[in-house]
Parts: structure tokens; sequence; C-alpha cells
């Protein structure tokens, strides 16, 4: 996006929080801790770290550089969840998207399997994003942050191939 000089992301394969950096030319100062949003990218992310590295003249303007760094929508997860008596659905879908929306994020969940037990006592885990994450594995899912900054929990699809080669030594 316009001002942006680098942009670098990462996500571990099993985790619903992704970090961010950034060399942006802006001219106001950004402010720690507030949302932060990247045209294109990602959506309701969070501000963590500040540093001014230099500036750039723009035109007849002198305009500051800086590092900026911070974590994807997914940082909502990071508290702890809602204990097993305060939730009011007992389905495990309605239960993750309880569980959301108690960190303030929207979703959208479809399981694989689904049963008629109480899954209400399957709620542990230090951090929401935890708890998410083995939910949706025991309804045969995945969960992930999207671009958007809405939860998907959705059943695991083959996204490419890899080529078969018989090599002969």
């Amino acid at each position: 996006p316009a001002g942006y000089l680098s942009f670098e992301y990462s996500r571990g394969s099993r985790a619903l929080i992704g970090q961010w950096s950034a060399r942006v030319i802006l001219s106001d100062t950004p402010e720690l801790g507030q949302d932060w949003d990247i045209p294109g990218f990602m959506e309701k992310g969070i501000l963590t770290d500040i540093t001014e590295v230099g500036t750039v003249v723009q035109g007849f303007h002198e305009l500051p550089v800086y590092d900026l760094s911070g974590y994807d929508a997914g940082f909502r997860l990071m508290k702890s969840p809602p204990l097993s008596h305060q939730l009011k659905s007992s389905q495990l879908g309605d239960i993750i998207k309880e569980i959301a929306q108690a960190c303030g994020l929207e979703s959208d969940v479809t399981l694989e399997q689904f049963s008629e037990l109480d899954f209400r006592h399957c709620v542990n885990g230090q951090t929401a994003a935890n708890t998410i994450l083995d939910l949706s594995m025991l309804g045969g899912s995945v969960a992930y942050i999207t671009p958007l900054g809405k939860l998907r929990v959705t059943p695991p699809h083959i996204t490419s191939k890899v080529p078969y080669y018989n090599f002969r030594l």
C-alpha cells in the first residue's frame, strides 16, 4: 500500500495470532495500542511497537519514516476463555462462536462432525485462541483469522497437490 516501504507477516502453522512489521512513511505519529489496518491485507490488528528511523523528502515536505510492528486481529483471542459455567450454549459450534464473540471477534463456524454431547466442559486452555483451536479439531475443522479480521472455522480442504517425481539414483 501507499507509504509502505516494506512489510512482513508471520503466523505459526497452529496459531490464530499473526505478527506483522512494516517500515512506513507517515505524516502523523501513530500511538501504541491503536487499531491498525493494512489496506488489502489485514484489518482490526493492533500496533505494539513504534520506532522512528529517519525521514524522507516527498515534494516540499520531509516526512518521518517509522518501523512499526504488532499483531493481526487474532490478538483479541489472547484473553482467557469464558469458564464452562459462563457459557450459554452446549453445542460445539455455538460454543466456538460464543468464545469468539466474548473476545470481540465475529465468526463463521462450519464443523465437519457434530455430536450431541455437552461441550462446555471441554473448554479449557490458557487463552481463547488455544481453546478455539482445540474445539475446532474436536469438530474435525481448522480455525484461522481472515484478512478482514474474522474468525473462520471450516473443514479442511485440499488446496494444492504436491507433484510426485520418481527419481532413480
